[in-house]
């Protein structure tokens, strides 16, 4: 079970991030561990401030996990997931704070039974913690897949996952993979305003400037582009927090974002807002000149 939020450029929170992790197999691993989520449980909790990131995390065993038959719920130590969709309370003893969601749209990134299941819903989320209230995005996903004998996380494959927050109203989201040194696009959405939800058919990523920031190169300006059905969006991202190392060659940070929103027939309109990455450096990844 993962919750994510994304907060507006006034908010000294950028981003907040919910891990519960059930654990694998003894002895084989699992395929979240491309994204360093393997062995045994834990729950792990990310605030990104501008300025600093916080990281709480705690081990428990299996037997301490309990997960609701149905609706989305589950119990671990410090940790209580209660609700249904599309309302779904998340309750946390370290930090102590209790985040509400009520999402309305779904995705789909991954479904290959038996062996990776990967979904996303989208809607409002409302942190309260830390002495602070916050509204923003929110993000419930839930991924669950087989346990394999080798470690993905060794494969050094490079990918970057974007999910922006219009000012606007409305959001983007959408995996690349680093294919021939490009980051190209495999899946996305985006909501504009009050228009439904647009699966994307294409996203191209482009890394503009670059540094090392937590022992490992780190994207500091990259522009984007999704094309749908629907138009095309285009944007200028610039890194805001600090890197949080979870993943191997790579890891989670807050952005904020500049575009253009070009919908089919109509005038382009000026979009902007904040956002929220996950990525993880390929071995032939370019940074074009600019």
């Amino acid at each position: 079970m993962l919750f994510i939020g994304i907060f507006p450029v006034t908010s000294s929170l950028r981003f907040f991030k919910h891990t519960l992790f059930s654990g694998g197999v003894p002895g084989r691993h699992c395929i979240s561990a491309v994204e360093a989520l393997d062995g045994e449980p834990r729950a792990t909790t990310l605030l990104g401030f501008t300025d600093r990131v916080e990281r709480h995390e705690r081990a428990f065993s299996r037997r301490d996990l309990s997960l609701d038959a149905t609706g989305y719920g589950g119990r671990a130590p410090g940790v209580v997931v209660s609700g249904a969709f599309p309302k779904v309370t998340l309750a946390l003893d370290t930090p102590r704070a209790t985040i509400e969601t009520e999402t309305r749209d779904h995705l789909l990134w991954v479904r290959v039974p038996r062996v990776l299941t990967y979904w996303t819903a989208f809607g409002e989320l409302r942190f309260e913690g830390s002495g602070r209230t916050e509204l923003g995005l929110g993000l419930v996903e839930h991924a669950f897949g087989a346990a394999i004998p080798f470690d993905l996380g060794r494969l050094r494959i490079g990918w970057q996952w974007d999910v922006l927050r219009f000012e606007q109203g409305g959001f983007a989201a959408g995996l690349a993979l680093d294919i021939g040194g490009r980051l190209r696009g495999l899946r996305g959405a985006l909501r504009t305003g009050e228009e439904g939800l647009v699966r994307t058919s294409s996203l191209a990523l482009s890394w503009r400037e670059r540094d090392d920031d937590a022992g490992r190169s780190a994207p500091v300006r990259w522009e984007g582009l999704f094309r749908c059905r629907a138009g095309a969006l285009r944007y200028e991202a610039r890194r805001a927090t600090r890197v949080v190392p979870e993943v191997p060659e790579g890891g989670f940070f807050g952005f904020d974002f500049q575009g253009r929103w070009q919908p089919n027939g109509a005038g382009e309109r000026a979009v902007s807002g904040t956002g929220f990455t996950e990525y993880r450096s390929g071995s032939r990844l370019r940074t074009p000149a600019p």
